[in-house]
């Protein structure tokens, strides 16, 4: 974590100036189409493996050589060569290439000799192991071990003590016990319970006075939490458990009216701390929160969907600022310092996200799905089940509701509204009869032996009555292709409905995705209220 001020403007319209120009930059991946009498500018595909490589060759390339040295770091760089040779070993694992793999096995040479004359960092311990993990060297992974077997040994009170022993910036701590933590337990050190234990607790005490960066402190931290345990009931700050933590990371991200939509603010407060100061969009806070918010969606699909809008919004930012000079800089829209650390940082992003190689980077505006950055995430086979999300107000259309969408055509009355006999949750949705259906297409792939069950609670809401239920799936064309339905008479009470579909009885569906439908057909206009949906395989 590099030691620095926050980049400053004196004022905030020199902040609108500057992003104002680099959106009128010109594109490097454009070009004028010779065979177009108008002379249109074509933008080239800019693929995201791309501005890695040249990220991850640019840093191989800065790497000091000093043949008097068991291995070689990067200039200026002794307090932080175990972050850059993680981000090394991540390039390895994205693109297999060996000058990757022998920058990252010579910056863990490098980190061992620094340790003999100074106590490893958190992050030297992580790229140890880590090195020896992806590289198939167990003598790396046995020198992380080798640090927590002399914490034991050489330091009264063993790793509660040392844990407990970071003083002065919270957020340091905060992050060297990150790293020392998820290092524990890729080694299955004896005490790594204690080592997570003392990473609560220095994050209990983050704050906006405590702490230089008090929001990429918690998303570090949500990031080695929920990969090493439950994000469970263990309180941190008084009212707030780790199960909140993906809230509060959520809570601090910047919204589509602010300078950086989806980066994240710096302080808690949301404020620059003085008024020279910008408050948001800088490059770490953003890859931490990310890493934070992707951890504890891997570790609970409960979470997936809530998590999509605030993940890919992130990504759109982060991966935004990526150019083809190989540079990563402090701030995302504004540039500021270039850092090893920070490029490091963006490779180690792309591979515990698993983002795909071939994601544009031209086209990013369009993306709204995980799937769209290669991000794999299992969630729940239906999303957003009960219509909780986004649990905002009464919503007259399927446009911001989590998982489902409208059939083609307008929708003028449908959505989510709470007070209408909910059985699962607080909210319901509402279907008008001379509205769409609503629909949702499921990562399933139907099996041959697959007995699919679909079920609803569903009642009259005003005037209706008869709701279609319908399983289908969706061919190669894209086209959604109906294997059972039923029209079902309703009541003024919520009652549940069911559905079967046997896959055997169509072999046409083998192999393709599932998809759920629901549609008021009743004759006059009218509304159905439908909750708690459900699919059994």
């Amino acid at each position: 974590m590099l030691s620095r001020m926050r980049l400053g403007f004196l004022a905030l319209a020199l902040l609108v100036a500057v992003q104002g120009s680099y959106a009128q930059e010109p594109d490097p991946n454009a070009v004028m189409d010779p065979n177009d009498p108008n002379m249109v500018v074509v933008v080239l595909p800019a693929p995201l493996g791309s501005a890695l490589e040249l990220v991850a060759d640019d840093l191989v390339a800065d790497q000091i050589v000093n043949k008097n040295l068991p291995g070689t770091g990067w200039p200026g760089m002794e307090g932080y060569n175990g972050a850059i040779t993680l981000g090394m070993n991540s390039a390895y694992n994205i693109f297999g290439k060996s000058s990757y793999g022998k920058s990252a096995i010579s910056g863990a040479g490098w980190l061992y000799y620094y340790s003999i004359v100074t106590t490893p960092y958190g992050d030297s311990v992580l790229a140890w192991d880590a090195v020896g993990s992806s590289l198939g060297l167990p003598v790396w992974s046995e020198t992380a071990a080798w640090f927590f077997e002399n914490v034991q040994v050489y330091t009264p009170g063993g790793a509660a003590a040392y844990a407990a022993s970071y003083g002065g910036d919270a957020s340091s701590a905060v992050y060297y016990l990150s790293n020392l933590t998820l290092a524990a337990y890729g080694v299955n050190a004896p005490e790594k319970a204690i080592w997570r234990q003392g990473l609560i607790t220095a994050l209990g005490k983050v704050n906006d006075d405590s702490a230089c960066f008090p929001v990429q402190a918690i998303g570090i931290a949500t990031w080695a939490l929920a990969t090493t345990g439950p994000l469970d009931g263990t309180q941190v700050w008084d009212g707030v458990a780790l199960s909140d933590l993906p809230e509060v990371l959520v809570s601090h991200q910047v919204g589509p009216d602010g300078y950086d939509p989806g980066s994240f603010y710096w302080r808690m407060d949301h404020t620059g701390s003085d008024a020279n100061l910008v408050a948001e969009g800088y490059t770490q806070d953003a890859i931490f929160a990310t890493l934070g918010l992707f951890a504890a969606a891997d570790a609970n699909p409960a979470i997936v969907p809530a998590l999509q809008a605030p993940i890919v919004n992130a990504l759109k930012a982060i991966l935004g600022s990526l150019g083809d000079d190989g540079q990563v800089y402090e701030h995302l829209s504004l540039g500021g310092q270039a850092s090893y650390v920070y490029a490091a940082q963006m490779l180690l992003l792309a591979d515990v996200l698993g983002l795909g190689l071939d994601v544009d980077l031209n086209a990013l505006a369009g993306a709204g799905a995980y799937e769209d950055f290669g991000v794999m995430l299992e969630g729940p086979l239906v999303w957003n089940p009960s219509f909780e999300l986004p649990g905002t107000t009464k919503l007259k259309n399927f446009e911001n509701v989590v998982g489902w969408t409208s059939g083609e055509g307008e929708v003028t009355d449908s959505g989510v509204e709470t007070g209408w006999s909910a059985t699962d949750g607080e909210w319901t949705a509402f279907l008008r009869s001379s509205d769409p259906s609503v629909f949702q297409v499921t990562h399933h792939i139907i099996a041959a032996g697959d007995v699919i069950q679909l079920s609803v609670d569903a009642r009259i809401t005003w005037a209706a009555t008869t709701m279609l239920m319908e399983i289908f799936y969706v061919n190669a064309a894209g086209e959604m292709v109906p294997v059972a339905s039923s029209e079902v008479a309703l009541t003024d009470d919520m009652t549940n409905y069911s559905l079967e579909f046997v896959a055997a009885d169509d072999p046409n569906a083998v192999g393709q995705r599932l998809g759920i439908l629901f549609d008021n057909v009743s004759p006059s206009d009218s509304w159905i209220g439908l909750d708690n949906v459900s699919v059994g395989l």
